[in-house]
């Protein structure tokens, strides 16, 4: 078994196995360990062409949370959970340059029993966007949450997708550019975040009928933008003009 270690990304316990068909390499990498989780890849390189033909399809098991929240903001460091991942890329060239200019690709992620180490996002958010957060929201765990993220023209592309974190749904997407900076989206419906006692109280005093407009049940999408480590909020006519 061997340690695979290119930039941050380490490898170990790695099973592999090479096979050569005229100017084509073909390695089948059966088993290594990342992160604390079960991986495996294939990787064919076409030397015939100039620079060499790369395809990748990889997987990744039961990885944790953990090592990867340290790279994001000190109010996520604490994140604990797993995660699984499947991804098809294609790139030409060996050296880092070339394959950040030409990687694209698409990948398959699955987190699963996230919590957040004391840290509420969806109260964070509220308060963020000037509301009560809900204090009968049963907890904040996230269950499980499935991504789909796209390479291409040296970015990372989040879909939209559902997050349900204690009872409320977030819609979450967004782009990282490889020169560091990410712009997130998160749109939420704002029923579920809004404090629900309030609401009850402002009813019963109607304060409906006297003419005060009642909590908003869709908000704009809110914008964190920066590096990973650094997320600010911004406001919505900003983040459409600073997005990338």
């Amino acid at each position: 078994m061997a340690t695979l270690t290119y930039h941050s990304v380490t490898l170990t316990n790695v099973v592999a196995s090479a096979a050569v068909s005229g100017r084509t390499l073909q390695l089948g990498v059966e088993g290594f360990r990342a992160g604390g989780g079960r991986g495996a890849c294939d990787i064919r390189v076409d030397l015939t062409a100039s620079p060499p033909r790369v395809v990748v399809d990889a997987r990744l098991s039961g990885a944790a949370i953990a090592p990867l929240a340290l790279r994001l903001p000190p109010e996520l460091g604490k994140m604990r959970g797993s995660y699984s991942a499947a991804g098809h890329f294609e790139m030409r060239g060996l050296t880092a340059g070339e394959i950040s200019s030409s990687i694209h690709g698409q990948a398959f992620l699955r987190m699963r029993n996230v919590s957040f180490g004391g840290f509420d996002p969806v109260a964070a958010l509220a308060r963020a966007q000037g509301r009560a957060p809900d204090p009968t929201r049963p907890d904040t765990m996230l269950r499980s949450a499935s991504f789909v993220l796209s390479v291409e023209d040296r970015r990372v592309t989040l879909a939209e997708s559902p997050v349900l974190i204690g009872g409320t749904e977030l819609r979450v997407g967004g782009v990282y550019e490889f020169g560091g900076t990410a712009d997130l989206s998160i749109a939420t419906d704002a029923r579920r975040v809004w404090d629900s006692e309030r609401s009850r109280t402002a009813a019963s005093r109607g304060a409906q009928s006297a003419g005060e407009p009642p909590p908003s049940p869709e908000v704009p999408s809110f914008h964190l933008q920066g590096p990973l480590n650094r997320l600010a909020p911004v406001r919505p006519e900003q983040a459409s003009r600073q997005a990338p």
